[in-house]
């Protein structure tokens, strides 16, 4: 890989390969940090050599690297116990968090998409519609990072 759109290209095709042996499974278990984990790296494997690995360092955005494993077992847990209220607000918080937490040094936000359409698809929902607007995206993120609303968040993903 030379340029940026080779780069480009190899992480598509990546994850593409990856979602679809990802959706082909009976039932994912994204509740679980170690499949997380295994997620990404089945994402990224044939572009970074880190894939998978949690982040080690500080970042402008996410939790500080020295809690992002009990903050991902807390999300965990938290997410079994959304499930049991609102299925639909209970996908969109995981995402929020995942995304929030920042687990790896990069590919956070396309691994939280497809973790949360696994989710989805885990407890019968139809998988959210991310768009292809990334402010549209960013947007419900930011506002439920500020106010913790997640409501726009829902509804951008199951109607865009």
């Amino acid at each position: 890989m030379t340029t940026r759109a080779d780069l480009n290209e190899v992480e598509q095709a990546n994850i593409a390969a990856a979602r679809d042996r990802w959706m082909r499974r009976r039932s994912p278990d994204m509740l679980d940090d170690h499949e997380l984990r295994r997620l990404h790296t089945d994402m990224f494997c044939d572009v970074w050599r880190w894939a998978g690995r949690q982040r080690t360092r500080e970042t402008n955005i996410g939790v500080e690297p020295s809690r992002i494993a009990v903050d991902l077992r807390t999300l965990v847990g938290d997410t079994r116990f959304w499930l049991e209220t609102d299925a639909n607000s209970a996908v969109a918080r995981f995402h929020h968090r995942l995304v929030q937490i920042h687990v790896f040094p990069n590919g956070n936000g396309r691994h939280g998409r497809l973790a949360a359409d696994l989710l989805a698809k885990t407890n019968g929902l139809p998988p959210p519609r991310w768009g292809s607007d990334r402010k549209a995206y960013l947007d419900p993120l930011r506002h439920a990072d500020t106010t913790g609303d997640i409501t726009p968040l829902r509804q951008h993903m199951w109607s865009t």
